[in-house]
């Protein structure tokens, strides 16, 4: 079960797979924030902040792209509705095999070991890195991105000898 606590700001903070959540109110999401639209883990492009009648702002429009696909996506909120958002988190690791048949790596952890869970990779990846792994390149590593929902390949880079 997740922990949860309080920030400085007494909102709710929770951890979700080893990232910290938090939750706040729609209309105080800002552009560069990730938080998810439509479901998906989004980093917000653009917040537009609609009335009704009156000075109250009503609700938000978040705008963002996909962290993992770059597709655009868009949601309005009601200003009551709390949005969770979170720092997605990037690692990069030493790739050690290939999943041939399911598009999954394993890597390698900094102690050495080996990750005990396989990573998808993206799909426009998939292709490219499969080919530079089976042609033997001695050293590729990958850039691992990860949110409180999914974690994947995002980039790879051959290393020279």
């Amino acid at each position: 079960m997740p922990g949860s606590d309080k920030d400085k700001e007494g909102e709710t903070v929770t951890i979700v797979n080893g990232i910290q959540v938090s939750k706040k109110p729609s209309i105080d999401v800002v552009v560069g924030d990730y938080t998810f639209i439509k479901g998906r883990p989004c980093l917000v492009a653009e917040v537009y902040l609609g009335r009704n009648r009156g000075p109250a702002i009503q609700r938000a429009l978040l705008q963002g792209k996909d962290l993992f696909t770059q597709k655009k996506y868009e949601e309005i909120i009601s200003r009551s509705v709390l949005v969770e958002c979170f720092e997605p988190i990037r690692r990069r690791c030493l790739l050690a095999n290939i999943e041939r048949d399911d598009g999954f790596v394993e890597v390698f952890e900094e102690d050495g070991s080996i990750c005990d869970s396989l990573i998808p990779v993206s799909k426009l990846l998939q292709k490219d890195l499969s080919r530079a792994f089976n042609d033997g390149s001695p050293v590729i590593w990958v850039e691992i991105l990860k949110t409180p929902d999914h974690e994947e390949v995002i980039a790879f880079e051959i290393e020279d000898e």
